[in-house]
C-alpha cells in the first residue's frame, strides 16, 4: 500500500482540497515525482548530463532562464564555481548515469498506476 509515498502524498491533499469554480477537479497533481512514463526531455537529459564545464553551465542558464536576463555571467561563473567544489561534480553525475532514460522510467509510474 506504502510503496509509492511520493504518489500518495501528492494524491492526499489533491483528492481533499476545494477547487473551487477553477475546473481542476479530478486532476491529479504530481509534484516532485517524474510523473507518467516519458520519452526523456531534452532538458532533463541535458542538466543530468552536466559536463563540469563553463561553456555548458552557460548552456544550462541559458536553457533554463525564462527571461534571458538574468542569466549573467555573474550567474554562469557563480554556478559553475560552486560545482567545481572537490567531489562535486563525480557525486553529481554517479546519481544520473547513462542510459538516463532508464532513470526516468525507475522514477515513473504506468498510466494504470497513477
Amino acid at each position: 500500500m506504502f510503496a509509492n509515498i511520493p504518489a500518495l502524498v501528492t494524491y492526499y491533499p489533491t483528492c481533499n482540497h476545494d477547487f473551487g469554480n477553477h475546473g481542476l477537479e479530478g486532476f491529479l497533481f504530481l509534484m516532485g515525482a517524474m510523473g507518467v512514463e516519458m520519452d526523456m526531455p531534452y532538458g532533463l537529459n541535458e542538466i543530468w548530463g552536466y559536463k563540469g564545464t563553463r561553456e555548458h553551465m552557460a548552456e544550462l542558464i541559458d536553457l533554463f532562464a525564462y527571461d534571458k536576463k538574468f542569466a549573467t555571467e555573474e550567474l554562469i561563473t557563480v554556478h559553475h564555481v560552486a560545482s567545481q567544489e572537490p567531489g562535486f561534480h563525480e557525486a553529481f553525475s554517479s546519481m544520473f548515469p547513462h542510459s538516463r532514460q532508464s532513470s526516468t522510467d525507475n522514477l515513473s509510474f504506468p498510466d494504470e498506476e497513477i
